[in-house]
């Protein structure tokens, strides 16, 4: 039997529990919430390849959030339908071939490579336990982002907008040493 209970605001999905908010209800049930977990990482039919259920089953053991779980599942079918074939027969060359195809001809971003990275490192080294999997899949390089310096004129607007004399020392003190507001708080 089905247990019903009430739901608030911010549920989610949990293992055993599918939570849909249009009628705020969650329902316990294996065979429910794996429908449901199916239907959410967009799977057509109600079969899934064994590959994939095992990657799913070693995704949800480690706990990680079902979002997570869609994307992982999401960029290693796109990566097995570049090629054609199942992702157990493709190694490190169709690998590092398909990150020059996302950089260089679907134009994706840093973010994007990053999750393929990921999830090409978790199928490989976790689920299938390939030795070579972790060694040589390097992650894109972020930016370097410089950051913004203020001219002595934007400085001195900032200092004399501060009316409370307390308040100004603060902000002085925590310019020119070149404090964090978490490191200010630690002031005495």
């Amino acid at each position: 039997a089905n247990s019903i209970k009430r739901l608030d605001r911010g549920g989610s999905f949990r293992q055993g529990v599918a939570v849909f908010p249009i009628c705020a209800l969650v329902i316990r049930s294996p065979s429910f919430y794996e429908r449901a977990l199916k239907r959410h990482l967009f799977v057509k039919g109600s079969s899934m390849t064994p590959l994939r259920q095992r990657m799913l089953e070693d995704l949800q053991i480690r706990g990680r959030a079902v979002n997570t779980q869609r994307s992982y599942i999401e960029k290693i079918k796109h990566f097995a339908e570049h090629f054609g074939e199942s992702p157990e027969r493709l190694g490190p060359e169709e690998i590092r071939e398909y990150q020059v195809y996302l950089v260089n001809f679907k134009r994706d971003s840093r973010s994007q490579l990053a999750q393929f990275v990921a999830a090409a490192r978790f199928l490989y080294g976790v689920t299938l336990q390939r030795k070579w999997a972790i060694a040589s899949l390097p992650y894109p390089k972020s930016p370097r982002r410089l950051p913004i310096v203020l001219s002595e004129q934007e400085v001195k607007q900032l200092l004399e907008a501060v009316i409370n004399i307390k308040h100004r020392a603060i902000v002085m003190t925590l310019y020119s040493a070149g404090l964090r507001v978490a490191e200010a708080c630690g002031l005495r």
